[in-house]
């Protein structure tokens, strides 16, 4: 979720694995910028739950496309799995534009399962989970 309170501008985003590898959140702001004058500085970002680094195991193809692309620390290697974790590629993204003001909920969906739907927790049959911003 994003905010621009000098610009009174909102936008909302699902950015998982494939939307934080193809930089979706730098291009939504752009789009911000773009149609209502938003800067990067100005916004305020919350970064919802989601699967965390804990869990979200990837294969070698992923994690190659991650080094690839400058995020290998968003990586973890324990034994011969490869984990990662899309909030770190997000954050460096989101702090390379010069966005400070940012709240990372930090409730792995898969962890908390009982709590969140969770596509790979709950073997691929799930809900959903919605995240609504308004502007008064």
């Amino acid at each position: 979720m994003l905010y621009d309170p000098i610009q009174q501008a909102i936008g909302a985003v699902h950015a998982g694995r494939s939307g934080a590898l193809h930089a979706i959140l730098p291009k939504t702001i752009t789009a911000m910028h773009q149609a209502f004058g938003t800067h990067a500085e100005d916004l305020y970002i919350v970064l919802g739950p989601s699967i965390g680094g804990c869990c979200y195991e990837i294969n070698e193809t992923i994690a190659l496309e991650c080094e690839t692309k400058g995020y290998g620390l968003a990586l973890r290697r324990e034994d011969e799995k490869v984990f990662l974790d899309v909030n770190t590629i997000l954050l460096e993204q989101l702090k390379g534009l010069g966005v400070e003001n940012i709240e990372v909920v930090e409730h792995c969906t898969s962890c908390r399962s009982d709590e969140y739907f969770s596509y790979r927790a709950d073997a691929q049959q799930t809900g959903r989970i919605a995240g609504v911003i308004i502007l008064r």
